[in-house]
């Protein structure tokens, strides 16, 4: 017969064998696990939300103006701050919109002109970081049964933007940020800090594409003779994301670089404002049909639906 310490090792030597004959199985197959990772995860959330509220209390994101300013004029910058970047971001679609429909005036008359995609806004809390690193996914507590849907965009102070979401459950999403490598190559806009017209120059703002450098930062490497410095404004020109992300805010050029091997080129690094590692919670800007905005039954306090954003 066999003893207990046999029958422990047999029990191991088959959950090894089970656990990895699991873990190269196509995912196709292992569908039914996020499920189950979903209900586990219920009881778990509102601890994985204290903490992050806890942690964003202990490291709060970074003030715009430095330290010994009273506090009343400390909220008054703040909020004009957050009045100007709506307004540059608003310039800058409607800026994006200009130049599209000046590449297509001679055909405009064959286009049908459709309307823009109407897009909703919901507030949505950080309940879970990865422990994988600061610029990993994380969970939100808003899902498909609040309108939520993938590829919707998250947002800070309005036009700042954080992030994208991916995985969509009825209770909860997955926001991928910014600086997340998943994310890609990003087109995007230089924009000097005033945003002055393109009329003003014999050029359109330049475009350039962005990769994520993995320390919080992205770069384009760019023409030497491409006109750019520290404090130049990056701002997203990406049709292969949602309408609504045209013009938000990427972040803002903090370095020029020499690259060695490539003499006539240079290195342009920009910076996020804000990433999500420091924020408590997000704006959820989702795409939907202008029939769903029709029969919605308005404004509750957080969830509002608004008809703006998209291109034609």
């Amino acid at each position: 017969m066999y003893s207990a310490f046999d029958r422990t090792q047999r029990a191991f030597t088959l959950a090894v064998a089970i656990t990895a004959v699991l873990a190269f199985a196509p995912r196709g197959l292992l569908g039914w696990t996020g499920d189950v990772a979903e209900i586990v995860r219920v009881p778990t959330r509102p601890f994985s939300h204290l903490g992050v509220r806890l942690g964003t209390w202990f490291r709060p994101p970074a003030p715009i103006i430095g330290e010994g300013v009273p506090e009343e004029a400390r909220a008054l910058v703040e909020h004009l701050q957050a009045e100007v970047d709506r307004f540059k971001q608003l310039y800058a679609a409607e800026q994006l919109e200009n130049l599209r429909l000046r590449d297509t005036l001679e055909q405009i008359q064959l286009v049908p002109v459709e309307s823009r995609r109407p897009v909703r806004l919901l507030t949505a809390a950080v309940v879970a970081h990865a422990p994988t690193g600061r610029f990993a996914p994380v969970q939100l507590n808003r899902g498909s049964a609040h309108g939520v849907r993938p590829g919707a965009i998250a947002l800070f102070e309005g036009v700042h933007l954080v992030g994208r979401i991916s995985d969509v459950t009825p209770i909860g999403c997955t926001l991928v940020p910014l600086v997340n490598p998943a994310t890609g190559v990003l087109q995007a806009r230089v924009q000097t800090p005033e945003r002055r017209p393109a009329a003003e120059s014999d050029e359109p703002p330049a475009i350039v594409h962005l990769e994520i450098a993995g320390d919080g930062t992205l770069f384009a490497a760019v023409d030497e003779t491409m006109v750019v410095q520290p404090g130049f404004e990056i701002t997203m020109a990406d049709p292969m994301w949602p309408d609504a992300a045209d013009g938000m805010m990427i972040g803002t050029v903090t370095a020029i670089e020499p690259i060695e091997d490539m003499p006539l080129r240079k290195r342009v690094v920009v910076t996020p404002r804000y990433h999500v590692s420091q924020l408590p919670q997000v704006t959820l800007k989702v795409e939907v049909d202008a029939a769903e905005i029709a029969g919605a039954d308005g404004p509750d306090g957080s969830d509002r639906p608004a008809a703006s954003g998209g291109r034609p």
